[in-house]
C-alpha cells in the first residue's frame, strides 16, 4: 500500500508501470498524442512543505512530473481551520480532478463542497467515526485514502505517558477546539483515565505561540504533572518553542510527531507513515485513471513508533522505567 502527496500544481501523463502492469510511454510521446495536463488539489490545515514534498515524490514515483503531466494547485489555511471551507471552494473553481485533503478538517471541509470531484483523504484519525466513509474495505462513494489511526491510538499513548511517570497524577490534555478528531481522542483519554486512576484537564490550543505558551502557563496554574498533546494541526511549526517551554516549566510531556522530540520533546508515539504519501499518490493515479473511489479500501497503518528523549528526561530529573526503555523504537540523546 503507498500514499500520495500533493504540494505544488501537477498533472500527470499517461503513466503504465509497475502499479498498471504496462510499460510507460515516454512523455515526448504523450505530448505527441496530445494528452491533456491533469489538475490535482492539495487541501492542507497547515503546513511546513513536508506534505507536499511527500505527495510530490510519491507522484514521481509513478511517472507524474510536475508542470509535464500534471498541474499541482495546493491551499493551505495556515493553522486557519475556518478558512478550510473557502480553500476548498477555490480548488474546486480551479477544476482539479481529484482533492488530496489532510487531516480530519481538511476532508471534512472537501465533502462539504459537494462538488462531485473525488477526495484521497491522507492522515485521517477515524475515517468511520467522522463519517466519510461507512466501511473502511468499501468505502462507497467518493472517498477512501489513508488513515493514520490517531484517533485509535489515543489511550495507547496515555498509557504510556502514565507508564513513563507513575507519579504522574494530573495530565493536561492539549487539543486544538475546532478539529473533529478530538471527540474520538478525548473519549479514549477519558476511558482511560478513569482506567490509569489520573485526573486529566481539556486545555485548547488554537496553533499560535502566544496559544501555546497560554496553555502551558493554564497547565502550570493547574498543578499538572505532565501534558498529552493531542495531534495538532500545525504543532510541527512551534515544535522547538513548544519543547524549550514544557522543558522550562519542567513538564514531560507525550507529543505527536517525531520533530517535537528532536526539538526536545519528551517523548511521541505515532504511526509510521513513511509509506502514507507513496500509497495516496497510487490513489490518485487510479481515480485518474479512472477507478471508482468508493471501491479502493481506506489503508490503515501496521506499524507504530514509539520515540523518547533521554536527554530530555534527564534535563527533567525523570528516571525512565526499564519496562518503557525495553520497548522504545528509538531513542534521542
Amino acid at each position: 500500500m503507498r500514499f500520495l502527496n500533493l504540494g505544488a500544481s501537477m498533472r500527470r501523463r499517461e503513466f503504465l508501470g509497475a502499479l498498471g502492469g504496462v510499460a510507460a510511454l515516454p512523455l515526448s510521446a504523450l505530448a505527441q498524442q496530445g494528452e491533456r495536463r491533469r489538475v490535482i488539489g492539495l487541501l492542507i490545515p497547515s503546513d511546513d512543505g513536508s506534505r507536499q514534498r511527500g505527495l510530490l515524490m510519491g507522484l514521481e514515483r509513478l511517472g507524474y512530473r510536475e508542470e509535464q503531466n500534471f498541474t499541482l494547485e495546493v491551499r493551505s489555511a495556515g493553522g486557519r481551520l475556518e478558512r478550510l471551507p473557502s480553500l476548498a471552494g477555490e480548488l474546486v473553481g480551479a477544476g482539479v480532478e481529484v482533492i488530496v485533503a489532510l487531516n480530519t478538517p481538511g476532508t471534512q471541509a472537501a465533502i462539504d463542497t459537494k462538488a462531485g470531484i473525488p477526495i484521497v483523504m491522507a492522515l485521517v484519525g477515524d475515517p468511520i467515526g467522522s463519517g466519510f466513509v461507512p466501511n473502511l474495505n468499501r468505502p462507497g462513494g467518493l472517498v477512501t485514502g489513508v488513515s493514520n489511526a490517531a484517533g485509535e491510538i489515543a489511550g495507547k499513548r496515555l498509557a504510556l505517558l502514565k507508564q513513563a511517570i507513575p507519579t504522574a497524577r494530573r495530565i493536561a490534555v492539549f487539543t486544538h477546539p475546532d478539529d473533529p478528531i478530538r471527540i474520538p481522542q478525548l473519549r479514549q483519554v477519558e476511558e482511560s483515565s478513569r482506567a490509569l486512576e489520573i485526573e486529566t484537564k481539556v486545555f485548547p490550543v488554537i496553533e499560535s505561540s502566544s496559544d501555546i505558551e497560554r496553555a502551558i502557563a493554564a497547565a502550570v496554574e493547574w498543578k499538572a504533572d505532565a501534558v498529552f498533546r493531542i495531534l495538532a494541526q500545525s504543532a510541527i511549526a512551534f515544535a522547538k518553542l513548544q519543547a524549550d517551554l514544557l522543558l522550562q516549566n519542567r513538564l514531560p510531556a507525550m507529543l505527536t510527531n517525531r520533530i517535537d522530540v528532536q526539538h526536545g520533546g519528551l517523548m511521541c508515539y505515532y504511526a509510521d507513515v513513511s509509506e502514507h504519501w507513496n500509497q495516496v499518490a497510487i490513489y490518485v493515479d487510479r481515480i485518474l485513471k479512472g477507478e471508482s473511489p468508493g471501491e479502493l479500501p481506506v489503508a490503515m497503518p501496521t506499524k507504530f513508533q514509539f520515540v523518547l528523549n533521554l536527554k530530555t528526561a534527564r534535563a527533567l530529573g525523570l528516571t525512565i522505567p526499564s519496562g518503557i526503555l525495553a520497548i522504545v523504537d528509538e531513542v534521542i540523546e
